[in-house]
């Protein structure tokens, strides 16, 4: 049973059929590992996914921000001087940034936050490259503040039907689409938000 499991995950086909049969084969046994009422709650989110340009509309109706010391950041119109008032330390060279189709000139950082720049039709802006959550940092996504003490559960309930995961090799790191080329990933610990990331891929 654990295998069907695994491969109705990887596979991505037939996935609540796969845990329901999961569920009913293992009734009464003790699994830590495994909560699979919240594994289907996932499928049952992931299983309502909209069409590509229905999922774009509805992202962008989001308004993906995030909040610092009372600043509102909104990626591709960060500014030099919104980091010097929130006294960021400006760094040349962060280690493993992706350098397919991103290759920001400088960052800005603080323990919990990078801030990558870089020059996009003429015009240098910043966007959050990565953010932890454990000092007020915040992200908006639609009416949702989501902070150090968001539930995992509230998540998957309130964007599961736009995000996707690698169950198996990552659980409770989950993707939400951004554009042809891009990843915002959300990573959950102890079933509280963890830490934000985006991601460009050729």
């Amino acid at each position: 049973m654990g295998r069907l499991r695994e491969i109705a995950w990887i596979e991505d086909k037939n996935l609540k059929q796969a845990l329901q049969y999961w569920k009913e084969s293992n009734t009464g046994v003790e699994n830590p590992k495994i909560d699979i009422d919240f594994e289907l709650l996932l499928a049952d989110q992931f299983a309502k996914r909209p069409g590509t340009e229905a999922y774009e509309k509805k992202l962008k109706a989001l308004n993906l921000h995030f909040i610092w010391k009372e600043t509102s950041l909104f990626d591709g119109k960060i500014t030099d001087e919104q980091m010097k008032q929130l006294q960021m330390q400006k760094v040349k060279d962060i280690p493993n940034v992706p350098e397919c189709g991103w290759e920001p000139q400088y960052f800005y950082r603080t323990p919990n936050i990078i801030i990558a720049f870089e020059e996009y039709k003429g015009k240098v802006s910043g966007s959050i490259y990565k953010m932890s959550f454990s000092n007020g940092e915040t992200i908006v996504l639609g009416n949702e503040r989501m902070d150090s003490h968001y539930d995992e559960k509230n998540f998957v309930t309130r964007f599961g039907d736009m995000l996707s995961a690698r169950w198996i090799s990552s659980p409770h790191e989950y993707y939400i689409q951004n554009g042809d080329a891009g990843l915002f990933i959300f990573t959950f610990k102890d079933g509280k938000l963890f830490s934000y990331e985006c991601m460009y891929y050729c």
